[in-house]
């Protein structure tokens, strides 16, 4: 999954890529979900949840350091 490496990567250096991998990952997820009929379904499933919720914990992240960065720029 090409989108894996981005994700994993962080949005640090280009948020829009970053968000359209999240994009593509999130579109996996539907496709899968809607199609149980695969073997390999529930581990991908599975899989790419976990790297969804990996995602947005790096989203969060990186916003809390920009609020940070911005923040002491305000009040020096």
């Amino acid at each position: 999954m090409q989108a894996e490496g981005k994700i994993l990567k962080g949005p640090h250096e280009d948020l829009e890529t970053y968000l359209f991998a999240i994009e593509q990952l999130r579109e996996n997820i539907r496709f899968f979900s809607s199609n149980k009929s695969f073997k390999s379904s529930d581990g991908v499933l599975n899989h790419a949840n976990g790297l969804l919720n990996k995602a947005i914990s790096k989203l969060e992240e990186e916003f809390k350091q920009l609020l940070s960065s911005y923040r002491s720029v305000w009040y020096s």
